[in-house]
């Protein structure tokens, strides 16, 4: 059997099936209460002279929409991310006077 092929059929009762064990949280997900925002946060860092939209920030994090509008307005509400209205819609960019970049510079670590 290769490497990610998966067998369903040969489990037998009390045996322990490997392949659906979750994983294990994330450090930073678990310390920030979700993953989306460490995703949304890591973007936001290492982009921080980009504007985003929702929309944007959804795909280029690989979050939800509805979570990522959720956490953006969260992070503009606390001024971490600043806010401009345009023709596209409202757009979000880290706001670098609130981002203290060394201490979570460590984000890239996980």
């Amino acid at each position: 059997m290769g490497l990610f092929s998966l067998s369903f059929s040969g489990l037998r009762k009390g045996t322990k099936d490997t392949y659906n064990e979750p994983l294990p949280m994330d450090p930073l997900a678990k310390l920030f209460g979700s993953a989306a925002r460490v995703k949304l946060l890591r973007l936001f860092l290492f982009n921080e002279t980009e504007y985003f939209t929702a929309t944007e920030a959804a795909l280029r994090a690989k979050v939800g929409k509805i979570a990522a509008r959720k956490e953006l307005n969260a992070f503009a509400s606390f001024k971490l991310l600043k806010k401009k209205a345009g023709k596209g819609g409202i757009s979000f960019a880290a706001n670098p006077l609130r981002i203290a970049p060394h201490v979570l510079a460590h984000l890239d670590r996980y």
